[in-house]
């Protein structure tokens, strides 16, 4: 290399392992490889001594062909004892010339309108900085709508204010919302976890980029569904099978299901099959004691609510409630129900719903006021209000049914051998409902248990029909709010947090919404007696 002699030379980038360059490994050989055959005479490229050598003869030529001024720097120097990123081969450079380091300004940083804005951006980050950015906002503002104004200032200046997240073109966002709006249990709570973290996934769509895997829920698949073709397709007569032919049919589900959803299976994949196979003999058996001693029969499975037409016409279907804003505006909720339940007496139909878990569940009326945990209810709210050939329906129960077997409380083998299922859920306080459940007040079958003389005892899970009132006006005020909020504009980032976990922490838009941990937060609570009287919902 032959560089001509100037007045000033800058050298940038003098960093460990990039200038002077380390030889890398290249190929089959590595350097040692190399040597020790051209050692032996092979007729190979140079050695790695040769290539170390050549790199600081350019290193050396560059620091020599200033005549008058030599600049030296490298990223990440902070102070003078800052050498950690610096290469080594500054060392005796520095010790032999004896000049001392010098810090750029943020001025001299700032030399350019896009510069200054990058040190902005820097600075931002840095509490104990910030008044270093008056003089790059000063000079910023100095440039503003001339050809020499920074690109993405003013998206800086709003970042910097902190304002709440909002869409401004309503009239837009309502073209890209509808004028109705049809959301599922699950999205409407993504909604009350995080406003914002709503509109980026379901209206503007914006997905992670994610790696390409095949990673089937099997466990919640296929529990579901054997549990609802068992019950099905048995009809009255699943009451009264043995326990051989409750094998024989699992065993038959199963296979059925396996072999049109996972052909191929791995070898862990087989594992969990079986695992699975094994778990629904004895939960089947549960269910059928249950429907042997209970008021309440099926009357559906997997009923789908909405009144769009779906894959299968013939499929049993009802409408969703449709509610309004106020604003010409509509929302219905609408998903599917694992099954339905009803105790038809006197001139009443009594109804409840109930959820297959294959996870764990505790059922908190805290969170319905926060607006999660409200799926079963307002599947149990649609049925009651739109459900075909009912007399005069009464909500009275949503049953969460845990599919594993496991108590926490003792090991996972010992629990296997017992026939017991936690239920868990939301229970109408009526003895004809509970005894309608739970015929003997056993406490197997309700998430409630029994003094000796067959009355409930206080319990979170019990609600007389005027709380259960009060907790249908309040959700389905939620739910209204929620398209208020969405017509309006308002996506703010408030993540609402629990004991133990906050959406930030595995939110796929964390790096977009602008959310300071600690600021603006809300967290899940509930005022004492929450429901006992009517609620109405708190302004924001």
């Amino acid at each position: 290399m032959r560089l001509p002699e100037t007045d000033a030379v800058f050298v940038v980038g003098i960093e460990e392992g990039a200038f002077p360059k380390t030889p890398g490994d290249q190929g089959l050989l590595t350097h040692a490889d190399r040597d020790a055959m051209i050692a032996q005479g092979a007729e190979l490229p140079d050695c790695f001594e040769n290539k170390v050598l050549r790199e600081g003869v350019c290193f050396y030529k560059a620091l020599t062909a200033a005549r008058s001024f030599l600049w030296l720097s490298w990223s990440g120097a902070a102070d003078d004892e800052d050498d950690a990123p610096a290469s080594a081969a500054l060392t005796p450079v520095r010790s032999l010339l004896q000049v001392p380091f010098a810090a750029p300004s943020t001025a001299q940083l700032a030399a350019t309108p896009a510069a200054a804005l990058d040190i902005l951006g820097i600075l931002s980050q840095q509490p104990d900085r910030q008044g270093q950015g008056d003089a790059l906002r000063a000079a910023l503002d100095g440039v503003e709508n001339t050809p020499d104004a920074a690109l993405g200032y003013a998206a800086a200046q709003r970042a910097e204010r902190a304002e709440p997240a909002a869409v401004h073109q309503t009239e837009e966002l309502e073209k890209l919302l509808g004028g109705s709006l049809r959301i599922s249990p699950t999205r409407f709570e993504k909604y009350q976890t995080c406003p914002f973290g709503y509109f980026m996934q379901f209206v503007l769509r914006a997905a992670p980029r994610q790696k390409a895997e095949l990673a089937p829920n099997i466990s919640g698949t296929l529990t579901h569904w054997v549990l609802e073709n068992a019950l099905r397709r048995q009809g009255e007569s699943f009451k009264t099978l043995t326990e051989e032919e409750l094998q024989a049919l699992v065993d038959s589900l199963v296979e059925e299901y396996t072999r049109e959803n996972l052909p191929g299976m791995t070898v862990r994949m087989q594992y969990l099959v079986e695992r699975i196979r094994r778990n629904l003999v004895g939960l089947l058996g549960f269910i059928q004691r249950d429907l042997l001693q209970s008021g309440f029969q099926p009357v559906a499975f997997e009923l789908r609510i909405d009144d769009r037409p779906g894959e299968d016409p013939d499929a049993p279907h009802i409408d969703p409630v449709e509610l309004s804003d106020g604003a010409g505006h509509t929302v219905r909720i609408v998903g599917t129900v694992d099954r339905v339940d009803a105790m038809p007496l006197g001139e009443r139909t009594y109804l409840r719903v109930v959820d297959y878990k294959t996870g764990g569940k505790d059922f908190q009326l805290k969170e319905v006021y926060c607006g999660l945990d409200c799926q079963m209810l307002l599947y149990l709210f649609t049925y009651c209000r739109n459900g075909k050939d009912l007399s005069d329906p009464v909500a009275s129960g949503v049953l969460y049914l845990l599919s594993d077997p496991a108590p926490g409380s003792m090991p996972r083998a010992q629990a296997a051998n017992l026939p017991l299922y936690q239920v868990d859920g939301l229970v109408l306080n009526d003895e004809v409902v509970l005894r309608g459940m739970d015929k003997e007040a056993s406490g197997l079958f309700v998430p409630v248990s029994f003094l000796k003389n067959g009355t409930p005892r206080s319990s979170s899970k019990l609600a007389h029909l005027e709380k259960i009132g009060n907790i249908r006006h309040y959700v389905e005020q939620l739910v209204v709010e929620m398209a208020k909020g969405l017509y309006e504009g308002d996506i703010r980032a408030v993540p609402l947090r629990n004991t133990t976990h906050c959406p930030c922490d595995t939110c796929d838009y964390r790096a977009v919404c602008r959310h300071e941990d600690g600021r603006d937060e809300a967290y899940v609570s509930a005022p004492k007696g929450v429901f006992e009287t009517p609620v109405e919902k708190e302004e924001s």
